[in-house]
């Protein structure tokens, strides 16, 4: 059976007044709004590394762990970078999971996302990159769907599909692939629960 497709339909009060009929198209209407409500909400834990890096140091933990209060499906990453004062510099970040706390840590990406130096963002103009693995009709996929925003001297990461459903205490940390320097670097990951 085809789901209803998702709509933010909004309910008239004539359809649901005492004596009227509640017919087929408000009850589309419900499924409607039900569909798009859990095809597009989503919540996030965003990496904060504002300020200068003087020297991100390869396998260093950026900024903590991030714990999943319940059972989640990974839907998005998005990573930034205000300025980099070193332009040979790149750029690159790891996400790991954790399964227990003495599990070891398996990477989310088969590809790790990047930003290169040589494009000098600065404040007024920083490059970013997005990738989404939900669909037009909101569903979850193993792969990074269109449209994705990939800016000149950016890579897009391609997610390892056995790492983007988390159960419930799974935790994620953020560690850095190589030393790169840089300033405001911002890795926000988007989730919903499943």
């Amino acid at each position: 059976m085809a789901d209803i497709t998702m709509a933010k339909a909004n309910i008239d009060q004539k359809e649901v007044q005492f004596g009227s009929a509640i017919s087929t198209a408000t009850f589309s209407k419900f499924g409607a709004a039900i569909n798009h409500i859990n095809g597009t909400q989503f919540k996030s834990h965003s990496w904060n590394l504002n300020g200068h890096l003087a020297s991100a140091v390869s396998g260093e933990i950026l900024d903590g762990l991030f714990v999943f209060p319940y059972q989640s499906s990974i839907t998005a990453l998005t990573m930034s970078m205000g300025t980099k004062p070193d332009t040979d510099s790149i750029c690159e970040i790891n996400i790991y999971r954790l399964t227990a706390p003495s599990a070891s840590p398996n990477s989310i990406f088969t590809t790790t996302p990047k930003i290169t130096g040589k494009d000098s963002p600065t404040m007024e103009s920083p490059i970013y990159l997005g990738a989404s693995l939900v669909d037009t009709a909101g569903n979850v996929q193993d792969t990074v769907q269109s449209p994705s925003e990939n800016q000149t001297g950016t890579t897009l990461p391609v997610f390892n599909s056995s790492h983007i459903h988390v159960d419930q205490w799974d935790a994620l940390y953020l560690q850095a692939v190589g030393d790169f320097t840089g300033q405001d670097l911002n890795v926000t990951i988007y989730f919903r629960p499943r």
